[in-house]
C-alpha cells in the first residue's frame, strides 16, 4: 500500500473530538524522500450559543515531532459567520523555522464570502 488512513470522532452539539491515523509512502517528486506515519487530533468546543473555540494538531510517529498544530475560535448565526486561525508548520527534519500563518474568514449568508490569504511570519 502506498497510503493508508484511518479516521474516528465523536460529536455532538456542544463538543467534538477526532483522531486519526495516517501512512504515506514516499514521494520524491513531491519533496518527501521517506515514508511518512503520523497521527492527529481535533477539538472543537461550543462555550456560548453562538460561539467555538478548536484545536488540531498532527504529530509525526517517524521524526518524533508536532509538525502542524492549530488554534481558532469562530463565530456563527443565521446571518453572519467569523472564523480566526493561528497555524504553525513545522519541518520534520527540524533543519528549517517554524512557519505561522493568521487566517480570518467572513461570511454573510446571503452575500458572499470574505477571507484572508494566510500571512506567513517566521518565528
Amino acid at each position: 500500500m502506498r497510503r493508508t488512513e484511518a479516521k474516528a470522532g465523536f460529536s455532538n452539539q456542544t463538543f467534538s473530538l477526532s483522531g486519526n491515523y495516517a501512512f504515506i509512502q514516499a514521494q520524491p517528486l513531491y519533496g518527501y524522500s521517506n515514508d511518512r506515519e503520523e497521527v492527529g487530533a481535533g477539538v472543537s468546543l461550543r462555550f456560548a450559543e453562538n460561539w467555538r473555540a478548536f484545536a488540531s494538531g498532527a504529530y509525526d510517529l517517524e521524526t518524533s515531532v508536532l509538525v502542524s498544530d492549530t488554534v481558532g475560535f469562530g463565530y456563527m448565526d443565521e446571518c453572519f459567520a467569523y472564523t480566526f486561525t493561528v497555524a504553525t508548520n513545522r519541518d520534520r527534519d527540524r533543519e528549517d523555522t517554524d512557519e505561522r500563518t493568521f487566517g480570518f474568514s467572513i461570511s454573510l449568508r446571503t452575500l458572499g464570502d470574505i477571507g484572508s490569504e494566510p500571512g506567513t511570519f517566521l518565528q
